[in-house]
């Protein structure tokens, strides 16, 4: 009984020996721990430098790694997820303020009635409409502009073709208000099915070759109707999407009204016959605008920037490569003709063209 009792119930001596046994740090971790307070000194102004225990420490842990047993994938995916996690990116900042922070400036409840009056001179510029509470509908139109080939069959024209059709046919037919995007869209404020014909046709002379062209123009459908009130609903918020399809009529009804003495790419429009800056490499420096309609709270307004663009200039081929070189070619033409074919013959065939 007293042999079980020993079993089950340790002595005293037992419990003295167990307690006797406390954590004692081992090297590494003295030298870490040296190491830390190290590194808070040096946080306060002190010099950090390395201590002998700690190079030590690093040699007694490089011998023992290289006896131990390689890492596997998984622990070296766990590393690399460690330093990405305590490496920490600069966080990126805009040059626009943060509206969680910075808030604008709210429009006082009576606008126009409170505060100092100031006088302010923006490049917006308000449109005004005739009769705008009776609605004005805008007519979409399918339009061509061919051209008859030699062989009888008709074609559809160029784009500098379609305009001079358009324009002589407007003038001699005496078209009403209509305005044409250069495509095979047409658009006005009356249903032209009603009141024109299909086809029309007109001869052309061709102002290089002199031959007199015969072209066509085709009314095809009428593709779809706009309500132009349906800005002015966007405006005073009775309807919620913005009405993409009229404002994008209303801004080619303003492009066709400078064509004649405009060259127009897309919403930029230069003068035809002003005079470029030379830029030295056979091109130009052009002042020309940019505009498009903003739907402010008074209204649409037209937004006119200015805008540059360059143009390569009116020179013939030999005028150009001498500019482009920076050296006449007329002196020794054919050996620095040919340097420049080698050197850059794509531009030879783009400006030839």
């Amino acid at each position: 009984m007293a042999s079980q009792r020993s079993r089950d119930r340790p002595d005293d001596d037992d419990k003295e020996r167990r307690s006797s046994k406390r954590y004692r740090p081992s090297r590494g971790d003295e030298s870490s721990s040296e190491s830390s307070q190290r590194r808070s000194y040096s946080s306060t102004g002190v010099e950090e430098k390395p201590s002998t225990s700690s190079i030590q420490s690093s040699r007694f842990t490089e011998s023992i790694s290289t006896s131990t047993v390689p890492k596997t994938s998984s622990d070296t995916e766990s590393d690399t997820k460690k330093r990405s996690r305590s490496f920490v990116r600069p966080p990126l900042r805009s040059a626009v303020p943060d509206s969680q922070l910075i808030s604008l400036a709210r429009r006082p409840a009576q606008s126009g009635r409170v505060g100092q009056r100031v006088e302010v001179y923006t490049n917006h510029f308000k449109i005004e409409f005739l009769n705008i509470n009776e609605g004005v509908t805008l007519y979409q139109f399918d339009v061509d502009v061919e051209i008859l080939m030699r062989d009888g069959s008709w074609r559809s024209s160029k784009k500098d073709e379609r305009f001079q059709v358009m324009k002589k046919i407007i003038e001699r037919e005496q078209f009403p208000l209509i305005w044409y995007d250069q495509g095979k869209n047409l658009y006005s404020t009356q249903n032209l099915t009603l009141i024109l014909k299909k086809e029309y046709e007109c001869e052309i002379v061709h102002k290089k070759t002199g031959r007199t062209n015969r072209f066509r123009f085709l009314l095809i459908n009428l593709v779809k109707t706009y309500d132009l009130k349906t800005i002015f609903d966007f405006i005073q918020r009775k309807i919620h999407i913005r009405p993409h399809d009229p404002v994008r009529i209303l801004e080619t009804l303003f492009k066709q009204t400078q064509r004649a003495e405009m060259i127009t790419i897309k919403n930029q429009s230069y003068p035809k016959n002003q005079r470029l800056d030379d830029l030295g490499d056979g091109r130009g420096l052009a002042a020309g605008f940019y505009q498009a309609i903003v739907l402010g709270e008074r209204g649409p307004t037209l937004n006119i920037n200015n805008n540059f663009c360059c143009f390569y200039q009116n020179y013939n081929l030999v005028e150009f490569i001498s500019c482009y070189l920076g050296q006449d070619i007329r002196r020794n033409g054919k050996f620095i003709i040919k340097k420049f074919c080698f050197l850059s013959h794509e531009n030879i065939f783009s400006t030839v063209e």
